[in-house]
């Protein structure tokens, strides 16, 4: 392919992103037999990154690796023996490389989407966030009442449509009006402003 992608890089262990991380030029190469290389058009940015640039993921961490949780792209390139996946096909991915214009990705961890829409990174790390917490830790059940503090927030907003969805009592935890009302169109029964109201004494009155 005779060209360069860029990159971000982890160089240096710490919280501060802006002083992990380096941007850096790889080759574009031809992907492996069983590889796809993605080109990357969006990737989500998550909380976590600071964890994974400070190597609190990883007990034998060392420098430089790759970072980014999710991205979202266009198929640019098959290796030969991948069959089920075509050339400008959308495709979600989960690995920690997303910081990268392109990325390889084992065919196998390729997962295919309709149209290249970026609501649809929501469902990778958020929305497994949310459906383990829930359905794995939570074993929610419909006629539950479930609590989701944050519930505005990034994963919060989906444990409260997911919670709903299971047939639960949703109560919701936010810090301002505008949150709140965002809340209560997702269909959060019960939304708790924790600057104007408080928690204990909802949760005691209400839900004894």
């Amino acid at each position: 392919m005779n060209q360069v992608f860029r990159k971000l890089s982890v160089i240096k262990l710490t919280t501060n992103f802006a002083e992990a991380v380096k941007l850096v030029e790889q080759p574009l190469v031809t992907p492996a037999d069983n590889q796809v290389l993605i080109k990357n058009i969006y990737a989500g940015v998550n909380a976590s990154d600071v964890n994974i640039t400070a190597g609190r993921y990883f007990t034998d961490a060392k420098v430089p690796f790759d970072v980014g949780f999710e991205g979202l792209g266009v198929i640019h390139a098959l290796g030969k023996n991948v069959t089920k996946y075509r050339v400008g096909q959308p495709a979600l991915f989960l690995e920690s490389k997303a910081y990268s214009e392109y990325v390889y990705i084992k065919q196998d961890n390729v997962i295919p989407v309709p149209e290249l829409k970026p609501d649809y990174l929501t469902l990778l790390v958020s929305g497994l966030t949310a459906s383990i917490g829930l359905d794995k830790r939570g074993l929610i059940k419909e006629g539950e009442k479930v609590l989701i503090t944050a519930a505005a927030g990034g994963t919060g907003h989906l444990c409260v449509q997911w919670a709903k969805k299971k047939g639960c009592h949703v109560i919701g935890t936010t810090s301002s009006p505008e949150k709140a009302n965002m809340l209560k169109e997702l269909g959060c029964d019960r939304v708790i402003n924790y600057k104007t109201e408080n928690l204990s004494e909802v949760l005691r009155n209400e839900y004894p």
